[in-house]
């Protein structure tokens, strides 16, 4: 299943983009099960694979990342670094939640690595970027459900 490419206006403006790091440009899931694979494309060439650890139909699932740089071009981030020693990607998780007045909220979790001597100081920032990239994604996904009804 393909998740159609994201206009950049889908998801607004957000501090990531601005400091130079790629935007997410579509996914695509090959099934829905344990074991298949979501691909996520971004900008620059940069790619996540993830792997689908846990699946509830229609309501939830996890993916463990692997970040395929085989395509990266030259950009304004650091993104060979991605997968290294210092910085990874290890997981995400969307959960649907179901509300009383029959609405729903798309819950997006994230899971990094980060091993440097200033873990503190990194991992202040990464939380940060980390919250604008989600926000982004949601945005995205709350246009796109409100604009199919």
């Amino acid at each position: 299943m393909l998740f159609r490419s994201i206009d950049e206006v889908e998801g607004g403006p957000a501090l990531f983009s601005q400091l130079g790091l790629p935007r997410p440009l579509f996914a695509q899931m090959t099934c829905d099960q344990v074991g298949c694979v979501r691909r996520g494309e971004w900008e620059y060439g940069l790619a996540f694979d993830g792997t689908i650890t846990r699946i509830v139909p229609g309501r939830a699932y996890w993916v463990r990342l692997e970040a395929d740089l085989s395509d990266l071009q030259p950009g304004p981030a650091p993104l060979d670094q991605i997968g290294g020693a210092v910085f990874d990607m290890v997981d995400d998780g969307y959960v649907i939640e179901e509300l009383d007045d029959g609405s729903a909220i798309l819950h997006l979790y994230s899971s990094y690595r980060v091993t440097t001597r200033i873990n503190w100081y990194a991992g202040w920032w990464l939380d940060r970027l980390m919250a604008d990239i989600q926000g982004y994604i949601l945005r995205v996904e709350r246009v796109r459900s409100e604009a199919a009804g």
